[in-house]
C-alpha cells in the first residue's frame, strides 16, 4: 500500500540534480532585476535547500535564521527589503551578518493546497529598490516555478508508474513462462492484436516472434507448420457465423507437450488462453495409479488387520497397548472397540519365566537401539492355557525421527514348537542310538566273537581228550569264557538302555545351587587353585535331568578352565543360563584364562587321550566325558576360544517336565 505524501515531500524535488529549466528562470530574474544573486529554495525541516542558484555558492543554509523562514511563517504574499541594515527585524539575520546581503525581494512558492513550499527571490550586496514591473515579473517567475514543480511531480509519478508497470510486465511474462501459460487477444474490428511472449515458449517458436494481425487475418503464419495448426483452428472459430458470444476449447499435442486452448469470442473481441498441461496430465495419471495402488494396499492391510491368523497390536514406548486387531483382542478375551487400552500393557499375558526377557527385547526396539527384533514367548491365553507365540517388534518413528510406538506382529506357533521339539527329540534320540549301535557293533565284532571263538576252541579240544581230569580243567576254562561273554552282554544291555535310564532317572534340579556346590567342591579338592566365580543363573531356574551326570559335566568343564590359567591375572569363571525354548536350556560358561588355539586343537578337543600340548596337566579324558555325558542327556556342547583371550563353552540340554 502506497503512502500519501504532503508538502515538499510530495514533489520528490529535494536533493535532486540541478535543472536547466529552473536555472533559466533564476538567470532571467537576475538580469531583469539587475541583482547580484537569484535562487529557488525550499524549506526542509531545519535547512533551506537551493534547487537553483545564480551568484550564490551554497547548496543549503540553516533554516532557523533565514529570511525565507520568516516569509513562510508569516505567510506573506511577498517580502521586499531594500536595505537590511536599516531594518531592525532583519539586521541580525544570517543573510546580512554572515553573507553581507543588503537587498532582498522574495515571493512564496504556493502549492495547490495553499501550503508554502519555499520562495523565489533575488538579493544584492548593495541597497536597491525594484519597480512594479520588476516585482510583477518576480511574481510571474514564482508562478512559473510552481508550474515546473507540478511538472516535475507528474514526471516523477509517471516514471514510478512506468517502472511499476515494467516490473509487473516482467513478473507477468515470467509467471506465464513458469506457469506455462500463454494468451492472445484480437480486436477483430480494430485490426489490433496482442501477443504474449510466453506463447513462443509454449510452441517452441523464436523468442522474438510476435504474430501480426495480417498473419491471423490471411491465415499465412510465419511459424512452424505444426504450431500453425493451432491458430488455423482459432481462426476458423473466429470466422464461423455461429461463433459470436461463444466459447470453444480443444487440446493440442506437440512432440513433448499437451496444450489446452480456450477461446471466447465476445462481439468482435477474441480472447485466447493457452495452458501447458503436460505435467498436470502426467501427475493426474500417476495420481490415479497411486490411488489404485493405495486402495489395493489398504484392502491388503485391512485383510491383514482383520485376519484370523496373525496377532497385530501397537504399544507406546512404555509398553502400554494403543491398538490391537479383533483376532488378538479375542485371544486376550477383551473387546477391541470398548477396552481402555491404557489399562493393558503388552506384557500382561507373558508368563513370569519369559517376562524379563520380553521386556529386554521390547525396550531395545522402543529405545531405538534396534530397528526390529524377533522373540519367542510363552503366554497365557483367555482360557489360561500356555501357548507359544512368535513376535516381531518393529519401531515406528514420528516426524522427529524418534520411535514413538512399537508395532507388534505375532503368530501362535504352539503346534509348530511342539512339533519342532518332538522332531528335535527324535533326531537327538536317533543320533544317540546310532552312536550306541556303532559301539554295540564294535563290541559284538570284537569282544563277543573273541569269547565265542575261545569257547568253540575249548569244546573242540574236549572232544579230543579222554582224560577226565584234563576235561574238567577245559570245562572250567569254558565256564570262564561263558561268564566273560555274560558280562559283555550285560554291558551291552546297559549301553543300549542308557536313554531309558535317562528318561526314568530325571529329577528337578536347582541349577543355581548345583553350580554353587560344584564350585565349593572344587575349592575343597583343589585348595591351591586361585579363582573367582560369578554365578548369574536365576535362583528359581529348574532343570529336569540326572543330577550325578550334571555334577560330573560341570566338574570337568570347570577343571578344564583351571588347567588353562593365565599367569597375568586371577582366573574368573562366569556362568549364566536361559530357557531359550520350552524344551531347550542354554548354559554359557566363560573364563579369562589363556584360551585354546582352536586352529591347532579344535578337531582334537573331544577325542579321548588328546590332552592339550600347551598344558602340563590333564590326561585328555575330561572333555571327552563332558561330550559323552551331555549327549547321553540329550544335549550338545560347543567351544569358542582364542589363544590368550579366554574360552566360552556353550551347553544345551533338553529341559522339560514329563
Amino acid at each position: 500500500m502506497s503512502v500519501q505524501l504532503s508538502g515538499i515531500e510530495a514533489y520528490h524535488i529535494l536533493d535532486t540534480e540541478p535543472s536547466e529549466q529552473f536555472d533559466n528562470l533564476t538567470q532571467l530574474a537576475l538580469k531583469i532585476c539587475k541583482a547580484d544573486a537569484a535562487f529557488v529554495s525550499f524549506a526542509d525541516n531545519d535547512r533551506q535547500w537551493f534547487k537553483s542558484k545564480v551568484g550564490f555558492d551554497y547548496s543549503e543554509v540553516p533554516l532557523a535564521t533565514s529570511i525565507c523562514k520568516y516569509l513562510i511563517d508569516e505567510k506573506l504574499p511577498f517580502l521586499n527589503i531594500p536595505d537590511l541594515s536599516l531594518d531592525n527585524t532583519f539586521k541580525e539575520y544570517l543573510a546580512f551578518v554572515e553573507y553581507g546581503v543588503r537587498f532582498y525581494v522574495g515571493f512564496p512558492l504556493i502549492a495547490p493546497d495553499n501550503s508554502i513550499l519555499g520562495n523565489f527571490c533575488v538579493v544584492g550586496f548593495e541597497p536597491q529598490h525594484l519597480d512594479e514591473v520588476q516585482l510583477e515579473f518576480l511574481k510571474t517567475m514564482a508562478d512559473q516555478t510552481m508550474i515546473l514543480m507540478e511538472s516535475h511531480r507528474l514526471n516523477y509519478e509517471l516514471s514510478i508508474e512506468a517502472e511499476r508497470l515494467e516490473k509487473r510486465r516482467i513478473v507477468t511474462d515470467t509467471a506465464a513462462v513458469i506457469g506455462k501459460l500463454g494468451g492472445l487477444y484480437l480486436d477483430l474490428s480494430g485490426n489490433d492484436i496482442f501477443w504474449t511472449p510466453s506463447n513462443n515458449v509454449l510452441f517452441n517458436l523464436n523468442r522474438d516472434y510476435s504474430m501480426t494481425f495480417e498473419e491471423f487475418e490471411t491465415g499465412v503464419f510465419g511459424i512452424d507448420k505444426s504450431a500453425s495448426l493451432v491458430f488455423h483452428r482459432i481462426r476458423e472459430f473466429s470466422n464461423s457465423q455461429t461463433a459470436s458470444n461463444s466459447k470453444f476449447s480443444f487440446d493440442f499435442a506437440t512432440d513433448d507437450r499437451m496444450i489446452e486452448v480456450h477461446c471466447e469470442l465476445i462481439e468482435k473481441e477474441l480472447y485466447v488462453v493457452f495452458q501447458d498441461v503436460t505435467v498436470e496430465n502426467e501427475l493426474r495419471e500417476q495420481l490415479q495409479m497411486r490411488e489404485m495402488e493405495a486402495v489395493q494396499t489398504a484392502n491388503t492391510y485391512k485383510s491383514l488387520v482383520n485376519n484370523s491368523t496373525f496377532y497385530i497390536c501397537k504399544a507406546g514406548i512404555d509398553g502400554r497397548l494403543t491398538f490391537c486387531n479383533d483376532f488378538y483382542a479375542a485371544e486376550l478375551g477383551v473387546d477391541s472397540l470398548e477396552t481402555s487400552w491404557d489399562r493393558l500393557d503388552f506384557f500382561h499375558s507373558v508368563t513370569p519365566a519369559y517376562l524379563d526377557y520380553a521386556k529386554e527385547v521390547f525396550f531395545k526396539v522402543a529405545s531405538g537401539r534396534e530397528a526390529k527384533c524377533r522373540i519367542l514367548l510363552k503366554e497365557t491365553n483367555r482360557d489360561q492355557v500356555e501357548v507359544s507365540n512368535l513376535w516381531d517388534f518393529i519401531g515406528l518413528k514420528n516426524s522427529q525421527n524418534e520411535v514413538s510406538e512399537v508395532l507388534c506382529l505375532g503368530y501362535d506357533v504352539s503346534e509348530l514348537e511342539d512339533n519342532r521339539v518332538q522332531v528335535q527329540l527324535l533326531a537327538d534320540y536317533t543320533a544317540f542310538q546310532n552312536k550306541k549301535l556303532l559301539e554295540y557293533n564294535s563290541i559284538v565284532s570284537h569282544d563277543i566273537r573273541s569269547h565265542v571263538a575261545n569257547a568253540v576252541g575249548l569244546i573242540s579240544l574236549m572232544d579230543l581228550i579222554s582224560d577226565e581230569e584234563e576235561q574238567q580243567n577245559y570245562f572250567r576254562l569254558l565256564k570262564k569264557e561263558i561268564r566273560k561273554t555274560d558280562r559283555t552282554i550285560i554291558a551291552l544291555d546297559k549301553l543300549t538302555s542308557l536313554t531309558s535310564v535317562f528318561e526314568n532317572g530325571k529329577e528337578p534340579v536347582s541349577l543355581y545351587y548345583l553350580i554353587e556346590q560344584v564350585f565349593e567342591l572344587l575349592r575343597k579338592t583343589k585348595p591351591h587353585a586361585r579363582f573367582s566365580s560369578v554365578n548369574n543363573i536365576p535362583v528359581d531356574l529348574i532343570i529336569f535331568s540326572i543330577r550325578e551326570y550334571l555334577e560330573n559335566v560341570f566338574l570337568n568343564v570347570f577343571a578344564n578352565s583351571l588347567k588353562l590359567v593365565s599367569p597375568d591375572r586371577e582366573l574368573q569363571i562366569e556362568i549364566e543360563a536361559s530357557q531359550i525354548t520350552n524344551s531347550i536350556l542354554q548354559i554359557k560358561i566363560e573364563d579369562n584364562g589363556i584360551g585354546i588355539d582352536m586352529k591347532q586343537y579344535g578337531d582334537e578337543l573331544f577325542k579321548i587321550q588328546r590332552p592339550l600340548k600347551d598344558t602340563q596337566y590333564g590326561n585328555g579324558i575330561g572333555l571327552y566325558l563332558v561330550k559323552k555325558q551331555i549327549e547321553a542327556l540329550g544335549g550338545r556342547v560347543d567351544i569358542q576360544s582364542e589363544n590368550g583371550n579366554g574360552t566360552t563353552i556353550n551347553l544345551e540340554f533338553l529341559n522339560y517336565e514329563d
